[in-house]
């Protein structure tokens, strides 16, 4: 009898998760610290709309048979800047006055050889980082198709509060 119960449980909240419109996830990593902690539960809302992601959001994506979870940083038509050291071993994130003294430092041979490049984001995709100047992010394998985000991550943080902060961290 308990069995029984225990598997009409068991069926009922599989049943309940399915039918919700968000779905609890782990977060496996420190891609995202200090926004999200390795191994914090979350939920992540099932239903995207393109026109409703946001500079700041937190979204999880499918990515060659893995899920990862990362903040927008760019949206269809934005420019993002991005910097690479001569062994392309880091890419970092520029705003335009930085954009100008990396120019001026590289001619000037102050800073090792790098590469400054301009990245337009396409129709129908966005560009996301991780807090983490390491993070496996847009910044190696590019902007990601908006399709293959399978949800928003719901935090306590407004977007811009958490755009800020990746910001800032990614940026020199």
């Amino acid at each position: 009898m308990a069995r029984r119960w225990l598997l009409g449980i068991l069926l009922g909240l599989a049943l309940l998760q399915w039918a919700m419109p968000w779905k609890v996830g782990i977060v496996w990593g420190h891609s995202m610290t200090p926004i999200l902690r390795d191994k914090q539960v979350i939920l992540i809302g099932r239903h995207v709309d393109a026109g409703g992601l946001h500079k700041g959001d937190i979204v999880s994506f499918r990515r060659n048979g893995g899920t990862y979870i990362k903040a927008v940083y760019g949206l269809p038509g934005d420019v993002i800047t991005e910097f690479y050291t001569d062994d392309r071993t880091h890419a970092l994130l520029l705003d335009r006055n930085t954009e100008r003294k990396v120019r001026l430092t590289i001619r000037n041979r102050i800073t090792r050889e790098g590469r400054i490049v301009h990245i337009r984001v396409p129709e129908g995709y966005v560009y996301v980082v991780g807090s983490d100047t390491s993070s496996n992010d847009s910044r190696s394998f590019g902007p990601i198709p908006v399709k293959d985000i399978t949800g928003t991550v719901r935090t306590a943080r407004r977007p811009e509060s958490v755009l800020k902060e990746v910001t800032a961290l990614c940026r020199i």
